[in-house]
């Protein structure tokens, strides 16, 4: 198993999303007293310890008008985000909703060898792709997650090959 506290990042981006993060934070905790949390979520997960690094709000764009009126924002976000991430090292990233922002960026961490792990809103066509390659896993609750993690940091090899 690593040493030191364990770094998990995460992206909420609609209320469902952050109720849904909140309870993966407690259940993790419960097991990981130690791990710090860091992405974007709502007041649940950050009550539950997230240190949200933008606002959830701003992810909550719906429409083809307002999509094209905040896309470059939504690019710029997403990319300090991944770099954010990057510095502080996460050992896993868990993408619990907001599709449309989480594959991308997903996809950059996995590049720089982050596990990746989808929630149970997390059914698109590219979350597809890297669950049949066996570079992400995805969760149905807490309870999965939990024990899927376990396995997965007392695994070396594993994590590379995420």
């Amino acid at each position: 198993m690593r040493e030191g506290p364990l770094t998990i990042g995460m992206v909420a981006g609609e209320a469902s999303g952050d109720l849904l993060g909140a309870h993966l934070i407690a259940a993790l905790r419960a097991q990981l007293p130690d791990a710090r949390f860091v992405g974007i979520g709502g007041p649940k997960m950050q009550t539950q310890g997230l240190n949200s690094l933008f606002p959830m709000e701003r992810l909550a764009v719906r429409g083809y008008a307002e999509v094209l009126r905040h896309y470059p924002g939504l690019l710029w976000m997403r990319h300090k985000l991944k770099l954010a991430l990057l510095k502080v090292q996460p050992q896993l990233f868990i993408g619990v909703d907001a599709p449309d922002f989480n594959l991308g960026l997903e996809a950059g961490l996995k590049r720089a060898g982050v596990p990746v792990v989808f929630g149970p809103n997390m059914n698109q066509e590219g979350a597809g792709s890297l669950l049949k390659h066996g570079a992400a896993l995805q969760v149905k609750d807490a309870e999965e997650l939990t024990a899927r993690l376990k396995k997965l940091l007392d695994s070396p090899e594993r994590r590379r090959t995420m």
